[in-house]
């Protein structure tokens, strides 16, 4: 299955991928905001993608450019079928794609796809309040601002605020 955009696919993650989520989870700039306990391991990761491969509530994928270049990581996660719920996650390893509106495609990619194909009526996702970037790209395709977790998670020795961010099927904004 591929997903195809304007500038991007977006398509399933494989085991020979693995060594590059590890080296993009691993730069210190990518997993600023990202949700990882650090280092990423290559054999903990391997494991963990043979467990999760048969897990249905959740789809990872890679984002790679027309040219087939690998950019980024995407997918949905803690999909609740009966509730039609789902978790977003988003992370661009390529950095010299940030700020070229590849995430903005990538997440309005897997939206559309996430409420046509799966059915979905929701997705969310958690954001650091500082990560004003982030919270600027989920608003773009509709995502509105649910709460705030106050002091939720502790980042360098500090206590820090995090953003749930919620989309409505009837919000979306198709970019």
């Amino acid at each position: 299955m591929r997903i195809a955009g304007n500038n991007i696919c977006i398509r399933p993650i494989t085991e020979s991928d693995l060594e590059m989520k590890v080296k993009w989870i691993n730069d210190p700039d990518v997993h600023k905001y990202l949700h990882y306990e650090i280092p990423l391991r290559l054999d903990k990761t391997i494991d963990w993608f043979r467990r999760v491969s048969k897990d249905s509530s959740r789809y990872d994928f890679v984002i790679e450019t027309t040219e087939a270049d690998p950019i980024g990581l995407v997918g949905l996660i803690g999909i609740n079928e009966r509730y039609q719920t789902a978790e977003f996650y988003i992370a661009i390893g390529n950095k010299a794609y940030w700020g070229k509106g590849v995430g903005t495609e990538a997440a309005s990619l897997i939206a559309k796809w996430a409420f046509g194909s799966l059915g979905l009526y929701k997705l969310w996702v958690t954001v650091r309040a500082e990560n004003s970037a982030m919270i600027a790209m989920m608003k773009k395709i509709g995502y509105q601002t649910e709460g705030i977790l106050r002091e939720e998670r502790v980042v360098d020795g500090k206590r820090v605020d995090i953003v749930r961010m919620g989309l409505l099927k009837k919000e979306f904004i198709d970019k």
